[in-house]
């Protein structure tokens, strides 16, 4: 069954899952690999880390995902999945562990250069697709970048969202106590009129 909310107001409530998937790994004795079926975009995944608060789709990334299977558990699964599908917290300790070996290569290289002879240094010679580190770390800086103005925004509207679902409620709301002010207003002139009918008549009888 698909989701009933959209994208965008499911994507909030998507994004906590993740963040709660983070920070709270599966232990090893507990690791499935599992192949899921998106419900959303109808797309079939092997070799997913399962998870008790649910497997993200990769292609929509929705949480609205069935196990079909179960392909490997326990320490074998853990094992697998390090390379297959591995938990967030461990891809950042890979990429650590990959940027503090390169900026340990690049120490090393800048020390060999400055040990040969200013005649003998080689020129700085790149192949075609290799990109400087300093170029590296610029583009890194700029997604960066670009994600925290997304997150910005994505709040920005959500907020937005919120105000005139209030504002909504509000006019509702304002509308209902209208509503019954004037019914209440028109029960009361009912009753002055059936009073000034009743004193007129006693008046025209000389009580």
């Amino acid at each position: 069954k698909k989701t009933a909310e959209t994208h965008e107001r499911m994507q909030p409530t998507w994004n906590a899952m993740a963040m709660g998937i983070e920070l709270q790994p599966v232990p090893p004795d507990l690791a499935k690999a599992v192949t899921i079926i998106c419900n959303d975009c109808e797309r079939t995944e092997d070799n997913r880390a399962w998870h008790f608060l649910g497997v993200q789709c990769r292609s929509c990334t929705s949480f609205n995902t069935v196990v079909e299977r179960i392909t490997k558990v326990g320490a074998e699964a853990h094992a697998f999945l390090a390379t297959a599908d591995p938990h967030p917290s461990q891809r950042q300790a890979a990429r650590e562990a990959a940027a503090a070996q390169q900026q340990q290569e690049q120490r090393q290289q800048r020390h060999r250069q400055r040990l040969q002879p200013p005649a003998q240094q080689p020129a700085a010679i790149m192949t075609d697709g290799e990109v400087p580190a300093e170029e590296q770390e610029r583009l890194f800086r700029e997604q960066q970048e670009y994600q925290a103005r997304y997150m910005q925004m994505r709040r920005a509207e959500q907020q937005q969202l919120e105000q005139m679902r209030s504002e909504q409620q509000q006019q509702q709301q304002q509308q209902q106590q209208q509503q019954q002010q004037e019914r209440g207003g028109g029960l009361s002139g009912g009753r002055r009129r059936i009073r000034d009918a009743f004193n007129g008549r006693r008046r025209s009888m000389g009580l």
